[in-house]
This record gives structure tokens, C-alpha cells and sequence, in this order.
């Protein structure tokens, strides 16, 4: 919208989305586009070029391999834009339109530089209230990893592991009841997995979606076959996973880094054999 005469006019941005510091340029320019909210007859746009057409009569000489983004001022009225090679930081536009527009100019003192100022301040408000929200999140996994080190510390650690190697340790944190599933069966859990830091990776809990397995059918990693083998129905563990029993040098990126010693809070809810699901 805007446009035209009265001093005003159009300042387009052309960019590729895969363009390097695009991001950041497009950041600057949304900046410089709420400054300029209030002023009238003048725009800031911005065009995709790879996915929209660029008119040669309008955009001289814009190359169609062009991949760093380049402005345009367009003053109204026929003839082409005229092509900016200044630096696309929001102080260099912000700059170029007082400079380019009359318009952006007299409303400077009234309209511009409030808004800025408003935006600045918004800038800084959400950035401390995201820093806020950071340091207390991590300080709540801080507790929560403190409170569950102090709960295992004084819970027995039971080796688990086939080669009896330390490799799966379990302490149960509530006991269950009958006899544990064997191989084959399907199995349902509910699990917490965090790293040695407490910092989650993953958890059917707040997915609110109990996870089904067969056990001892590679289906998992031989932490939870070893580990889940030894359970009870409704009992609740955490397991101790090292390295060699979860995702090894490998780790499981992003999220599990490589030689990650593993922790799953687990709780067995239910076990049934293959077979009985197949006579249904």
C-alpha cells in the first residue's frame, strides 16, 4: 500500500531465502518497516525473487543468480526503481529513506523516532523476558536433577546387565508385583529419558502416550531389553544406561550426544505374550 507522490515512495528489498545473512537483513528491515508504520505514503517490502518474477523494466539489472539481496527505491510514477548499494543494516535504511523521502523526513521528530523508540523497548522487554524464562527453566531441571540424585542416591543399585558388566544399572523407586515379561512379549512403559545433566530428551509422559515395545526383539536399545526384562508389572525404575548398552560413539543427534550415559525412569504398565494378540 502507499506510494505515490507527496514525497513518498516504495523501498523493496529483493532477497533469496537461501542467501547468507539473510536472516539477519530481514530481521533489520521488519525493524525498520514498524518505524516507518505510521508514516504516510511510504512503504517497506520485501519480494522472494526465487519463487516470484522480477520485472526487468521495474528491477534493472537484477541478475537471476543474484544472491545477495540488493533494495530498490521507487519514487511513484513510471520509470524504473532506483538501485541501492548501500549497506542493508536498519541504520543505513532508516538513513537512506529520511534521505530518499521528504516525507520520512518531516514526520522524523512526530511519528519516526517514537516508534522506534517503542521498539527498541519492545526489542528489550522480550529479550529479558526470554532470559527470564531461560534461567528459570534451568534452574527447575536443576531441582528436579538434584532431588531425583538424592532420591537414587540412597536407593540400591542393582547390576541388571546379561554380561553383568555394569553396563544396565536399575533401582526401583516402587516396587512391583508377579513375574516379569520374556522375550517376545509386547510391553508397555512409560519413560523420562534425561542425560547424566538431567536435561530431558524424551518422554512418552509428556506426550501422555504410553510407548509398546517387543521385548528382546531389537526393537529398542539392550539397555531397555536387559532392563525391562528384569520388571515387575507396575513397577517403576530408573535405569542406568552406559554407553555400550544405549547409542554408543554414535550418540543419537541432536539431542544425545556421543558416549552418552543414559537415564530412563521407566515404569512397566502392562505386559501381554505375542501370541495371545494374534488369536484375536
Amino acid at each position: 500500500g502507499g506510494g505515490g507522490g507527496g514525497g513518498g515512495g516504495v523501498l523493496i528489498v529483493l532477497h533469496k531465502a537461501w542467501a547468507s545473512g539473510v536472516a539477519k537483513m530481514l530481521a533489520a528491515l521488519d525493524k525498520v518497516a514498524e518505524a516507518m508504520e505510521d508514516v504516510e505514503g511510504v512503504t517497506v517490502a520485501k519480494m522472494e525473487i526465487s519463487k516470484n518474477y522480477v520485472d526487468p523494466l521495474l528491477f534493472p539489472n537484477v541478475e537471476e543468480y543474484e544472491a545477495d539481496p540488493v533494495a530498490f527505491l521507487c519514487h511513484g510514477g513510471e520509470g524504473p526503481c532506483e538501485r541501492y548499494t548501500g549497506a542493508l543494516t536498519q541504520k543505513d535504511l532508516l538513513k537512506l529513506l529520511a534521505k530518499a523521502f521528504p516525507t520520512v523526513k518531516a514526520q522524523w521528530e512526530g511519528k519516526v523516532k517514537p516508534k522506534l523508540k517503542a521498539v527498541k523497548e519492545a526489542a528489550k522487554e522480550k529479550k529479558e523476558k526470554e532470559e527470564r524464562e531461560k534461567a528459570e527453566a534451568l534452574a527447575k531441571l536443576e531441582a528436579e536433577r538434584k532431588e531425583r540424585e538424592e532420591k537414587l542416591a540412597t536407593v540400591e543399585k542393582q547390576d541388571v546387565s546379561l554380561k553383568k558388566n555394569g553396563d544396565v544399572i536399575k533401582q526401583v523407586l516402587t516396587e512391583g508385583e508377579g513375574v516379569s515379561p520374556v522375550a517376545g512379549d509386547d510391553v508397555t512403559v512409560h519413560y523420562t529419558g534425561t542425560l547424566l545433566d538431567g536435561s530431558k530428551f524424551d518422554s512418552s509422559r509428556d506426550r501422555d502416550s504410553p510407548f509398546t515395545f517387543g521385548l528382546a526383539s531389537r526393537q529398542v536399545i539392550s539397555c531397555w531389553d536387559e532392563g525391562v526384562a528384569t520388571m515387575k508389572k507396575a513397577e517403576r525404575a530408573v535405569l542406568t544406561c552406559q554407553p555400550a548398552a544405549a547409542y554408543g560413539e554414535r550418540g543419537a543427534p541432536p539431542k544425545i550426544p556421543a558416549n552418552a550415559v543414559l537415564q530412563f525412569d521407566v515404569e512397566l504398565i502392562d505386559f501381554k505374550p505375542k501370541a495371545a494378540k494374534e488369536e484375536l
